[in-house]
């Protein structure tokens, strides 16, 4: 993705950002997780607004609640709730039925699951908040919620979102913002995203500056040495924490079974390729050569083949192999992309399109080489 130097720092763009979409729109509504990234904005919009008068009956706050999330992040949510009403803006807390992603039903070729269903109300992991809004005349049971941002930006001209979605997060983000550069105007028109270059370092400054509240998840994650990152709870990268944060939330886990059985798999194989484990190489015997890894993917692919399979992550595995296996001095995470599909699933076909963005890069990089 092409990139260019601004001659401030990213605080002073993120408020550019703020107030140019002030300008350009009266009301202006914010994506809310309650997560590092999404307070950090949070915090920017807040400061921006004061500083430059910016009334914030203007303001409204969406946060979409997700069902299953780590029993401190509603009461840090709720904590933002009263801030952002005591200022006099507007704030939703969205209990819908969400269709989400669910990596525990990867072998199952099925990777969602429905949030807040009415049809599993005796095993929701929590009671929504008697605030919580539980119906909208443009949501449609199992949207995304990203389908349903998009169907009442359509239905309503005027609605505009600033998120808080940073391309340094993961690198589906970055592959959506790249896809989005490539976009005409009126598809994105609704998102402002005003933080997308910053650093994790940036996020922590300006929470640490405030002495802002934040999910004590993200402590537990640094005592346990996971990633400091708090997904949706099913996704491969926060669902392999889970078994190594079972002490410091007694009784969330027998919830999440309750809700979604699958999730024993965690317990069991959270440390393989299945959730994508950063130990996976020296654990699990994934080599760490060109031709060993090149040698595994044909007998991944030979085996499936031999057993019939027709699943999304074999097939993708497959295009990805034959596009692949011409070249040769790829970088090993050309490979490890494959490897992953053909043993932990692809349903929606997230990890192929982060082996298309590898690939590229790695093509790019040999071609400067020969060139130098």
């Amino acid at each position: 993705m092409l990139t260019r130097p601004l001659n401030m720092n990213v605080f002073e763009a993120a408020e550019k950002r703020i107030l140019n979409v002030f300008a350009k729109h009266y009301y202006v509504d914010m994506g809310f997780s309650g997560g590092k990234d999404s307070i950090a904005l949070m915090l920017m919009t807040i400061h921006t607004m004061r500083k430059h008068g910016i009334d914030f009956k203007r303001l409204s706050v969406s946060f979409v609640d997700e069902e299953a999330i780590y029993p401190d992040v509603p009461e840090v949510v709720e904590h933002y709730r009263r801030m952002i009403l005591s200022l006099g803006g507007t704030f939703n807390w969205l209990c819908l039925p969400w269709r989400h992603y669910n990596c525990t039903n990867t072998l199952l070729d099925e990777d969602s699951w429905t949030c807040w269903d009415i049809r599993a109300k005796d095993k929701w992991v929590r009671t929504p908040p008697p605030y919580a809004l539980r119906w909208h005349p443009d949501f449609k049971y199992g949207m995304s919620y990203q389908e349903f941002f998009k169907a009442v930006a359509r239905k309503h001209d005027k609605f505009v979102q600033i998120i808080g979605v940073r391309a340094a997060e993961s690198v589906q983000r970055l592959t959506s913002f790249h896809r989005m550069a490539y976009q005409n105007a009126a598809a994105r028109r609704y998102l402002y995203n005003v933080i997308y270059d910053w650093k994790d370092s940036d996020v922590w400054k300006i929470i640490m500056d405030n002495n802002a509240v934040f999910p004590k998840t993200y402590m537990n994650l640094w005592r346990v040495g996971a990633k400091l990152r708090m997904s949706q709870i099913f996704a491969a990268d926060t669902c392999r924490a889970i078994p190594r944060l079972l002490v410091f939330y007694p009784g969330f886990y027998e919830k999440l079974q309750r809700r979604c059985p699958n999730i024993d798999i965690v317990l069991l194989y959270y440390d393989t390729r299945l959730f994508k484990s950063s130990s996976q190489s020296s654990k699990h015997g994934v080599g760490n050569n060109e031709e060993t890894m090149r040698e595994q993917i044909r007998k991944g692919i030979q085996d499936g083949i031999k057993n019939g399979r027709t699943d999304n992550g074999f097939r993708v595995a497959r295009k990805a192999w034959s596009k692949t296996e011409r070249y040769s001095g790829l970088d090993l995470a050309v490979y490890r992309h494959i490897l992953n599909m053909l043993h932990g699933g692809d349903a929606k076909s997230r990890t192929y399109r982060a082996w298309m963005i590898d690939l590229n890069a790695s093509l790019r990089k040999s071609c400067t080489n020969e060139k130098g």
